[in-house]
Order: C-alpha cells, then structure tokens, then sequence
C-alpha cells in the first residue's frame, strides 16, 4: 500500500493524509469494507506509533538551529536553502507548522533572527 511506502520513508505525514484520504473514499461502501477496515487499522496504527515519538521534530528543530547560525555568521545563502528544505519537507504536516513558518518568516525577512 502507497502509505506504507510514505511511512516507510519517513513521510509520515503524507502517509496519513493518503491513509485518511482512502478512509474518506471507501466508508459506506459495503462491497469495500474489509478495505477501509485494514486502511482505518494502518491510521490508527501510524498514529499511535508517532504518538510515542516526542522528538519526530528533532531533525527540524537542529536544521532551524544549523540555518540560524549559518545567518548570523553572514552565510545566508546557506540557510537560505536550509529553510527552503523546511518549508518543502514540512509544509504539509499541520503537526509541524510553528517549524514552516519559523522557516518561511526569515526566508522573507532574510535576516538572522533575534536572541
């Protein structure tokens, strides 16, 4: 299953919206039961293993941190990239949205942030 596939590269958040998507499109279906039955098992599974996950942002949080001091020091093409990364990987992932607008703020600002 093409979800299994999103999570199975990291992708979780697009691995719940395709399993939420498919929930959607097969509930009330009778001759599709058995598949909405195995598609809603997979989202509530996905969901309770992240749940257990406090730092499924670390790598984001250490990317923002990396981009930040990459500005100051003057190498703002660097961090540039690094917050365009951000707002690429992430932008989809409600759970991650304080992360995309960090990065999506100083990409229009430019600037290294404040202390």
């Amino acid at each position: 299953m093409l979800a299994r596939q999103y999570e199975q590269m990291g992708d979780i958040a697009r691995a719940e919206r395709t399993l939420n998507a498919l929930c959607v499109l097969l509930a009330g279906d009778p001759e599709q039961q058995k598949l909405y039955n195995l598609a809603n098992a997979m989202l509530d599974e996905l969901r309770e293993n992240q749940a257990g996950q406090p730092d499924r942002y670390a790598l984001v949080e250490a990317a923002l941190k990396r981009a930040d001091t990459l500005s100051a020091a003057d190498r703002t093409d660097e961090a540039q990239k690094i917050w365009a990364a951000i707002v690429e990987l992430y932008s989809v992932d409600r759970n991650a949205r304080e992360y995309v607008e960090q990065a999506q703020t100083r990409l229009k600002e430019g600037i290294p942030p404040g202390p």
